[in-house]
């Protein structure tokens, strides 16, 4: 025999019992740091008794098990071990349960967990413990699933919201890199004074009537008719001459309201708004109120300058409208 006990050991050297392979019966392992059952011990067949009380073991490992398979006649003492009786050790109680002849006073050994509850109580019940982890498992897997889902469905959300937030950067960044378009634009640097919107519909309204008086008045414009250039995207020029001009101009009647590419120009108009520090002025026509503009104005109503177009053949109130309407472009 041989009593280590007591001596803070956390490990044996592989070979130390060569010579004892036949004559090993009885070994004291007590009171030290094992966490592990040693290899050494595939070297001692014969050994009959194993005193492991009081030390780190937790749970029986799969190299631990290998060890204890190899000694047919073992019986061991394991009392006054941190046991670890949760799920995380099932694999480790069932191996204790089908092998329950080789362990003495497991009606002793309590589990780390619960002083109150033996080993003993856990593997003579061990099924109970393996529905209770199954359970516990399908429960983690679904809040698991119900959380990734709730993030993705958060990160869509997000996405959504600020789709157009995201389609302004991606389509700045691809101009950046096809065409040299400068990301960081000062007002300073502005090509254009203003930037004019309108429905198809009221182009002739843009090019006969509202560019040609604005022209005058040495301001300098841009618009898609007469400025996009052909074969590009309507939303890459949109983005361009958004931002190298001072203000945006919504020309905002009933046609423009119903216009698709006019909410993507009020979109992007709204981000420059705020990014840039830059107005956005509305020519109101067809007598539209202000609870009809688009929510996205209303959003950032403080940015904006609203004047309206009167259809009256008042030659007086027309001169008004375009003094307020050059000074705002000046001004902005």
């Amino acid at each position: 025999m041989v009593d280590f006990s007591e001596n803070g050991l956390k490990d044996l050297p592989p070979n130390m019992f060569r010579s004892q392979r036949s004559s090993m019966k009885n070994m004291t392992l007590s009171n030290n740091l094992f966490s592990t059952i040693p290899r050494t011990l595939l070297l001692t067949p014969m050994l009959k008794f194993l005193n492991f009380r009081s030390n780190k073991l937790a749970s029986f490992s799969d190299e631990s098990i290998s060890v204890i398979d190899n000694l047919p006649d073992i019986m061991m003492d394991v009392r006054s071990n941190p046991f670890d009786c949760s799920c995380s050790a099932l694999a480790s109680l069932k191996w204790i349960k089908d092998n329950i002849r080789k362990f003495v006073h497991l009606n002793l050994t309590y589990c780390n967990e619960d002083q109150q509850k033996t080993v003993l109580e856990v593997v003579t019940n061990v099924q109970a413990l393996e529905l209770k982890c199954i359970s516990q498992l399908w429960l983690d897997i679904s809040i698991s699933i119900l959380s990734i889902t709730f993030l993705i469905m958060l990160v869509v959300t997000i996405l959504y919201r600020y789709r157009m937030v995201l389609r302004y950067g991606i389509l700045r960044i691809r101009l950046f890199w096809r065409r040299g378009f400068a990301l960081n634009f000062t007002r300073e640097s502005a090509t254009f004074d203003a930037y004019i919107s309108y429905s198809p519909v009221d182009s002739i309204f843009v090019t006969l009537h509202l560019y040609p008086k604005l022209q005058k008045e040495n301001l300098r414009i841009s618009f898609q008719d007469k400025d996009f250039e052909p074969g590009s995207t309507f939303a890459e020029e949109v983005v361009k001459f958004i931002n190298i001009s001072k203000c945006v101009v919504f020309v905002v009647t009933d046609t423009f309201l119903k216009y698709d590419w006019g909410t993507y120009e009020i979109q992007v108009a709204k981000i420059h708004a705020i990014h840039k520090n830059a107005r956005i002025l509305l020519i109101i026509k067809d007598d539209i109120g202000v609870e009809d503009l688009p929510r996205d104005l209303l959003y950032i109503w403080w940015k904006i300058k609203p004047i309206r177009w009167s259809d009256s053949n008042n030659a007086s109130k027309k001169e008004q409208f375009w003094k307020k309407l050059i000074k705002a472009i000046r001004e902005s």
